[in-house]
């Protein structure tokens, strides 16, 4: 099975409608290889529409012939000195490719030095980043090429913890339990929020395992895992939710938000002395009040068509600590064996060079809201009506609403899922509605309530 995931985006619904349609339904296993859209998600009462590509039906491991990565080489050698930090801005490096949903850049070599750091600035989009890499990668001893998601807000620096590329934001936080306005973590395995209880500590981001609960929390606040071993879809995690404790006077911490997703694929040697790390944010304590918990490790990918090399100092971790989930790893090499005297994460995923690309990679996007078109992902805001905060479409008095979903390169008989996500209530999940022989399906009479609400679009393809 595969799953694609929607990108984020917001609709805000002006006073008037009350309650969402249906009920919400829970998924099941999760599917080998889903295909998610970054998000359709959380935004000030608008709903945007984000795309992110499917995952190909292609077996993890299979043998596929790969003659070269592909690299043009546009963006010349990336070398970091030793000893310094480089911040790639994504909005304004690399060349962004909606449909793949990645940043990709076109290296001829990297050498990223010892004690060097990478660091990431978001594209609008959030999207992942792909290195493809015409000669030989070195990742030396000390260096980091860091894609963590940021820790969990508080009252000083209030909001949602922005992701690492290709992730998801964590839940917002509250300044006090009386303004009461956190919200679960974003991203399909995000952390569901909830409503009934008064007081509670957050929820971990899922994404290959599922998030934890805090002391107070109910197991229905825990979101479901995606993707597959083979990260045919480079996806990162998903953001934890908030802690509540309403009726305080003191602030309650936001969710960690999501590790980001990286894939390095190059034609030549790669060696790994350094730490390759997409961690999901930590929790922040709350004196007083009710802490946020982590998200969830994101992905990484790494793949060379003559050899992958890690040394005894090297590490690749996708954790997620404090509460959220744990990612996932990727090696390919020659044979599916590389050679690695490092350190991998259990259940680390092996096998021979892959495509870095599917040629008709499946997608899945929300189309419109209520005969409205959405716009596109790389515009969204996804946010959930609070201060400062946007809508990417605003329905006036929508009532009951058709969402209509659409596909590209997806099987018959696909299942779409559809996440409505707000702040103070639990997310909900309508679906799944089955792909028949058209390229779309629809959400039909959808009761959005007044306010902002976050809509993210899922399908996982059907077993073989």
């Amino acid at each position: 099975m595969l799953c694609s995931l929607l990108p984020v985006f917001a609709l805000l619904i002006p006073p008037g409608t009350a309650g969402l349609g249906s009920p919400t339904h829970p998924f099941g296993p999760p599917a080998p290889e889903p295909i998610a859209s970054p998000w359709m998600g959380p935004v000030p009462g608008l709903i945007g529409p984000a795309m992110l590509p499917a995952a190909p039906r292609v077996a993890a491991g299979a043998a596929v012939q790969v003659a070269t990565y592909g690299s043009t080489g546009a963006d010349g050698a990336l070398v970091v000195p030793a000893g310094t930090i480089r911040v790639i801005n994504l909005a304004n490096e690399g060349t962004y490719d909606p449909t793949n949903w990645v940043v990709r850049f076109d290296y001829t070599s990297i050498d990223i030095q010892a004690g060097a750091e990478v660091r990431f600035l978001n594209h609008p989009s959030r999207a992942p980043v792909a290195w493809i890499v015409q000669g030989d990668v070195d990742i030396g001893a000390g260096a980091i090429v860091n894609l963590n998601g940021a820790n969990g807000t508080t009252a000083s620096q209030p909001g949602y913890a922005e992701p690492g590329p290709g992730g998801f934001r964590g839940g917002r936080n509250s300044a006090t339990g009386i303004a009461d306005e956190g919200s679960g973590g974003f991203g399909f395995g995000g952390a569901m929020g909830e409503v009934t209880d008064p007081i509670y500590q957050g929820t971990g981001g899922s994404y290959r395992t599922s998030g934890s609960t805090g002391s107070g929390a109910s197991g229905g606040q825990i979101g479901p895992t995606y993707g597959g071993p083979a990260i045919f879809q480079l996806i990162g995690g998903s953001g934890g939710g908030a802690g509540r404790e309403a009726w305080n006077s003191n602030p309650n911490t936001g969710g960690g938000a999501g590790g980001g997703a990286l894939l390095i694929a190059t034609d030549g040697a790669l060696l790994i002395q350094g730490t390759l790390t997409a961690g999901g944010g930590f929790l922040v304590a709350a004196p007083g009040g009710q802490s946020g918990l982590g998200g969830s490790g994101g992905a990484l990918r790494i793949a060379s068509l003559v050899g992958v090399t890690l040394s005894t100092s090297s590490q690749l971790q996708a954790n997620g600590l404090t509460g959220g989930g744990a990612g996932r790893v990727r090696i390919e090499a020659p044979g599916g064996l590389p050679d690695i005297s490092g350190s991998v994460p259990a259940l680390t995923s092996f096998g021979e060079p892959q495509p870095a690309f599917r040629s008709q990679p499946p997608r899945v996007w929300i189309s419109s809201i209520g005969g409205i078109a959405t716009p596109p992902d790389g515009v969204l805001k996804a946010g959930l009506g609070f201060a400062g905060e946007e809508a990417d479409m605003l329905l006036i008095d929508p009532g009951a609403v058709d969402i209509v979903v659409e596909t590209a390169n997806l099987p018959e008989g696909s299942q779409v899922y559809l996440r409505i996500g707000r702040a103070k209530v639990h997310a909900n999940i309508l679906g799944p509605l089955t792909l028949g022989f058209g390229s779309s399906v629809t959400f039909t009479s959808v009761n959005l309530s007044s306010g902002f609400a976050a809509l993210q679009v899922r399908a996982v393809l059907p077993q073989n």
